[in-house]
């Protein structure tokens, strides 16, 4: 019975073929297509907060040109080495009220390819001279690129030539996350000013710790104490006790020691003067500077034992001369007056030879680094980055062999620019390492400067002594020359310029302390 029934059915169909609507086509002629006309488009990657705006932009301008959609197109999917190498091409046939976006989208790719030389310096041309920074583009670079960029910069290296340093000023007011780490990096020696830049920067940005110490010796120099002390106290020492660095805290250590010198409180001084360990290598310099705040405080006997401690031979090769001139200080003041004879040699024998060697360096094409600080760190990455970048630009051009005018004007010019950071970064280096062999110059000069009026002293109370004690006492008082032989003498140009023998709050005038009459 269910058989019957379904072929009845089918049956049933097959006769309404020829009938119903059928029938209504018969006759008709015209042709309705009824095709789907909307166009199926590739997906696109939206993920991140830049290509979210790229696409709105480019949408919201209604371009028609195809080079310009297919570049996009590209862009959104992380195609970037086909867009990076087709950008001149683009450029040149995009409709003009576009350019401005191309263009935007450019420090975007090349800090997807890690091009990071190139990425700032189109960053850069781009917020200075085409308000970037207030663009929607702009605004979505630097919310997804902002919070690394201190990373970046230190990674990286960036030694910036005084154009690109004109141009940072240009924006500096502009708020923007990217532009305060580059601008807080500009402002690392700065002195004072270094300091506006220091709220700009998250609590844990390590550029922070920098711009302090800046502004703290800035504030020190002038004589700005408490301003020191506030920083101090309101971020370094809170910094302090989150980081477990001993260099870090063995230099906050040794800065408080000076800034307490400084302000005459010298048990307070020695005390942290006194926590840097043996392993630092601040450790020395903080122990002649130990021996100061025991001089000031006229502590001779502890100032004495601080120096007896240091073996005085462990200073042969390192350059700290300030510390025959506290021993000498030390001996005169107790009447050791071999003792000072020697001081006063080996300050002349040691120091001769540092005095030649900071001679021979100065004239130097490539003088040798005496230490290797953030700077030096710096010009080194910056080297090291600017030649992996021009290899990644050579390899993508190879690989991409164009046969346009513009893509190769385009990228020999960028070879060439890379190629004028290189020698700019070479000249900054050697400038670099001139500087710490003039300061050395310049320690080398005051410590010579002060040395005079110990050795000055020290002969006014070798006559006294002569002149005081009787002619018949058997014992013999040897009064030693003014100075050692002419063919020793240390001598510099500016000597006495640069800095008075106030530097440690010290007198001309080094008072005799000795028992009248006595000697050793």
């Amino acid at each position: 019975m269910r058989k019957l029934i379904f072929l009845t059915f089918l049956f049933t169909l097959g006769a309404q073929a020829n009938t119903g609507s059928n029938l209504l086509l018969s006759d008709s002629k015209e042709q309705i297509d009824l095709t789907s006309k909307i166009v199926v488009q590739k997906q696109l990657k939206l993920d991140n907060a830049f290509k979210v705006q790229l696409f709105g932009t480019w949408k919201a301008a209604r371009i028609f040109d195809e080079v310009t959609n297919q570049w996009v197109e590209l862009v959104l999917n992380d195609e970037i080495d086909k867009a990076i190498i087709n950008y001149p091409i683009v450029l040149s046939k995009t409709p003009s009220k576009f350019k401005k976006t191309i263009k935007g989208v450019m420090p975007y790719l090349y800090w997807k390819k890690g091009l990071n030389h190139s990425f700032f310096n189109s960053w850069l041309e781009l917020s200075a001279n085409n308000d970037y920074l207030h663009t929607e583009l702009g605004l979505a670079l630097d919310h997804i690129i902002g919070y690394q960029t201190t990373d970046l910069i230190l990674k990286n290296g960036f030694v910036f030539t005084d154009e690109q340093k004109n141009l940072l000023s240009k924006i500096e007011n502009i708020e923007s996350k990217i532009n305060y780490s580059f601008q807080a990096w500009k402002n690392q020696r700065r002195g004072e000013e270094s300091i506006k830049w220091v709220s700009k920067l998250p609590e844990k940005n390590p550029l922070r710790i920098k711009l302090l110490y800046t502004a703290i010796n800035d504030y020190a120099q002038k004589g700005k104490l408490a301003l020191s002390g506030q920083l101090i106290k309101k971020a370094i020492e809170p910094y302090i006790e989150s980081t477990k660095s001993t260099s870090e805290i063995s230099y906050y250590y040794l800065t408080l020691g000076r800034l307490l010198y400084q302000a005459r409180a010298f048990d307070a001084a020695i005390h942290y003067y006194s926590l840097i360990p043996e392993k630092s290598k601040n450790f020395l310099q903080a122990r002649v500077e130990m021996s100061w705040a025991y001089i000031q405080a006229n502590n001779l006997a502890q100032a004495k034992a601080e120096l007896a401690s240091l073996n005085l031979s462990l200073f042969e090769d390192k350059f700290i001369p300030d510390v025959y001139l506290t021993s000498a200080i030390v001996n005169l003041k107790t009447c050791q007056f071999e003792e000072v004879q020697k001081n006063l040699n080996d300050f002349v024998r040691v120091n001769q030879k540092w005095a030649k060697k900071i001679s021979n360096h100065l004239k130097a094409k490539v003088a040798k680094r005496i230490e290797t600080n953030l700077f030096l760190k710096s010009h080194d990455r910056t080297s090291k980055t600017l030649r992996q970048e021009k290899e990644k630009i050579s390899s993508l051009i190879n690989k991409n062999i164009r046969s346009n005018n513009d893509v190769n004007k385009f990228y020999n010019d960028k070879m060439i620019s890379i190629g004028n950071s290189l020698g700019h970064v070479k000249n900054s280096l050697v400038s670099e390492i001139n500087t710490q062999w003039l300061n050395r110059s310049k320690m080398l000069d005051d410590a010579i400067y002060r040395m005079k009026f110990v050795r000055i002293e020290f002969l006014s109370q070798m006559r006294n002594l002569a002149l005081n004690i009787p002619l018949s006492n058997t014992d013999k008082v040897s009064t030693y020359n003014s100075a050692p032989s002419r063919a020793n003498d240390i001598e510099f140009p500016n000597d006495g310029i640069l800095w008075g023998d106030d530097l440690f709050n010290m007198s001309a005038e080094v008072k005799n302390l000795c028992l009248k009459g006595l000697k050793k």
